[in-house]
């Protein structure tokens, strides 16, 4: 599969429209959000804050590894690296069984990617033009200082781009693992609080990076059931992956040949 190959595959649709993003989204709901963070910044902010830094120092400990999780890298580089071993790949030496599995965890990898990718890019972008100072500036320029376009990190704090990421993230495994949601939800929160315990963000950061994450991802799997690659929509619309992984599975032995097929190396065994 080679570049044009690969990247013609997730062409946009000549006819696509953004009838999926009219039927989910509501106005409403979205004003009373800004809302719900416009009043977050004067009544949230300040106190929570004030009262983290109150916390005893060893109930840092757990926060500050936890953190780690919201870090972009931890989900771009694995899937860069599935996407570009697949992309490599020969598919023409692969047996239809392998071809059909590769293509699956090469779309679903893709989709990772892209989420994570297009989200760290964007989140970095508009944090540095909003320049909210972050809660170390608390004392001397209080929290409702902005300095738009400073581009600088001190003053990057809002939207939180780890708060981003692990909503995004946490998004894309709810749609492979449904059953997990709760426990998803309730990582990516605590990954989130994490931010406002190391002193990276206040609260109103980490909710705007939490919901942006989750509708960039919600963006990325549209994209993908659009063109019929790895995801579906049923009835309720709710994003499913499709088709379903196989009950039957490459084996170990079998992955080996397949890989070793799709880069030609020299195998007693036939590829097929």
């Amino acid at each position: 599969m080679n570049a044009k190959t690969y990247f013609g595959f997730l062409e946009w649709e000549k006819d696509y429209n953004f009838a999926y993003l009219s039927q989910s989204m509501n106005k409403d709901r979205f004003f009373a959000f800004l809302m719900f963070l416009l009043a977050g910044f004067y009544l949230f902010d300040k106190p929570i804050v004030q009262a983290v830094r109150e916390l005893p120092l060893e109930s840092h400990y757990f926060f500050r590894f936890i953190t780690n999780f919201g870090a972009s890298h931890w989900y771009i580089v694995p899937s860069s690296l599935i996407v570009l071993v697949f992309w490599l790949m020969d598919w023409k030496k692969l047996s239809r069984r392998a071809y059909c599995q590769f293509l699956l965890i090469a779309m679903w990898a893709s989709s990772f990617l892209f989420a994570s990718a297009a989200g760290g890019l964007f989140v970095n972008l508009l944090k540095r033009m909003i320049g909210r100072a972050r809660p170390r500036y608390l004392e001397d320029l209080g929290p409702y200082y902005f300095d738009p376009f400073a581009f600088k990190s001190a003053f990057a704090s809002f939207p939180s781009g780890h708060s981003t990421t692990i909503g995004s993230m946490a998004f894309l495994f709810i749609v492979f693992f449904p059953k997990a949601k709760w426990s998803l939800m309730f990582f990516a929160l605590m990954v989130g609080i994490s931010r406002v315990v190391v002193g990276a963000h206040y609260p109103m950061d980490v909710i705007a990076g939490l919901a942006l994450g989750g509708f960039i991802s919600w963006l990325t799997v549209i994209f993908f059931v659009k063109r019929g690659m790895g995801f579906k929509r049923d009835e309720c619309a709710v994003f499913k992956i499709s088709p379903k992984w196989p009950k039957r599975r490459l084996s170990f032995f079998e992955f080996r040949q397949a890989m070793c097929c799709g880069f030609s190396f020299k195998l007693k065994e036939h590829c097929h």
